[in-house]
């Protein structure tokens, strides 16, 4: 199965570049979270053995998977103290006004609108906005998510401290419900050759690239 079937064309690598652009103005720690998804997304797609086209798909799928944040106030989003309820129903809108906003844009991408749409949803049901579960998560979904999660837990954010990649790595694994036990099995693997060389060789959490014949 590809991502992108031959025959398909896109005109997201032209509007990926101002939607960051709009990211970086409207919030720039929102910028920096997704240009940190985007660069682990690549690296972990190669890892798992994506195609080069299919790696650049879903690179600019995890720059954008926040964009619906742009229709969003920036003061909430860098609101320093706890979110009332009323604020949250705010945030867990923003997946579905993203894929509003890049439908707006012209932009069709199935793969991109879906990861835009779902990457808050988990596997056994409790993620949002639909709380979709199982196998209507797609893989592309699944591999951002892992992403997503493990930048948003490692980085330094307004509302507390970050964690280091060890233990975000094993508060991801306590997820086993929710998150895609598979993938993050390559995904933790990769991270601690990264963080580490020489430990991913020795680490009961790696294996080698999962091959992907695209």
């Amino acid at each position: 199965m590809r991502l992108i079937p031959r025959h398909h064309t896109s005109g997201i690598q032209a509007r990926v570049p101002t939607l960051a652009e709009r990211l970086k103005l409207h919030d720039p720690h929102l910028y920096a979270h997704s240009v940190r998804v985007s660069g682990l997304t690549v690296a972990f797609a190669a890892h798992l053995g994506f195609s080069p086209r299919d790696q650049r798909l879903l690179a600019q799928a995890a720059m954008l998977h926040d964009v619906g944040k742009l229709r969003i106030a920036a003061s909430l989003l860098q609101k320093p103290t706890a979110l009332d309820e009323q604020e949250w129903k705010l945030i867990h809108a923003h997946p579905a006004l993203g894929r509003s906003l890049l439908e707006d844009e012209g932009i069709t991408e199935s793969v991109v609108l879906d990861v835009v749409q779902n990457h808050h949803e988990r596997l056994d049901g409790t993620g949002y906005p639909a709380g979709i579960s199982g196998t209507q998560v797609s893989e592309a979904t699944r591999v951002i998510t892992l992403c997503d999660v493990f930048a948003a837990m490692t980085e330094t954010r307004h509302y507390g401290k970050p964690y280091t990649w060890q233990d975000a790595l094993a508060r991801m694994a306590t997820k086993r419900t929710r998150l895609d036990l598979q993938f993050l099995h390559y995904f933790a693997g990769m991270v601690a050759a990264m963080h580490a060389p020489g430990l991913g060789q020795r680490s009961s959490v790696v294996a080698g690239p999962l091959h992907h014949k695209r």
